[in-house]
């Protein structure tokens, strides 16, 4: 948590220098989003916890259902909640925003152009957490926090010491881009190391019943 607060702090000392209109509207897009990722953290620790169990009681069949379907809901669930936030933003922009807030036609069109794009990569965050708690379902705790470590902390750092300076990144909008950027990169690695763990655990074709019966008609 030490080292995802260091990058935040970089983050928000970037957004800062980009004046009080940027600073207010990351305010009121750092709220919205919350609620979603309230959601998303209760399933992904629900997966972990489901996928844990069946694995000690040695119920290997509920296991992979346990991991195909966590991933497929969990698709689901993360386009339904960027679609709500994406569909209810203009609403939830004027309710986030306090009445000290100056300047507040400025801060709502400024958070709500990012917000207009940024909605639907959020549903990568979902996958991402998802993926990363299988993995520590599996035993690979150790392994999940390696992955995440260098694809989402040190990714964003980086992002922000050699791209926020250049005139292309240098507004709110190529600063929130890191998220969408280390989020895809972080899934990437854990679908690889997820789908070795699946086969040391379960073997090459070890697809659940009920998704084998489907994929052979």
């Amino acid at each position: 948590s030490a080292l995802f607060s260091l990058s935040n702090l970089l983050i928000t000392n970037s957004i800062n220098s980009l004046g009080p209109v940027a600073m207010s509207s990351m305010t009121v897009i750092e709220m919205i989003v919350q609620f979603p990722s309230v959601i998303v953290s209760a399933f992904t620790h629900s997966a972990t916890t489901i996928l844990a169990q069946n694995l000690g009681a040695e119920n290997t069949e509920r296991s992979k259902k346990t991991v195909f379907y966590s991933i497929i809901q969990m698709t689901a669930l993360s386009f339904l909640l960027s679609l709500i936030v994406f569909l209810l933003s203009p609403t939830l922009l004027w309710a986030f925003m306090s009445d000290t807030t100056a300047d507040k036609d400025a801060v709502y069109a400024c958070a709500k152009s990012l917000m207009d794009w940024y909605s639907f990569p959020l549903m990568l965050c979902g996958i991402m957490d998802v993926l990363a708690g299988l993995l520590r379902g599996f035993g690979k705790a150790v392994t999940a926090m390696l992955i995440c470590l260098p694809s989402i902390i040190i990714l964003r750092v980086l992002w922000i010491i050699f791209l926020f300076p250049l005139e292309a990144f240098h507004s709110l909008d190529g600063i929130y881009w890191s998220y969408p950027t280390s989020w895809g990169f972080c899934i990437l690695l854990l679908l690889v190391f997820l789908y070795l763990t699946y086969r040391e655990n379960f073997g090459k074709k070890a697809l659940p019943d009920g998704i084998k019966s489907k994929s052979l008609k």
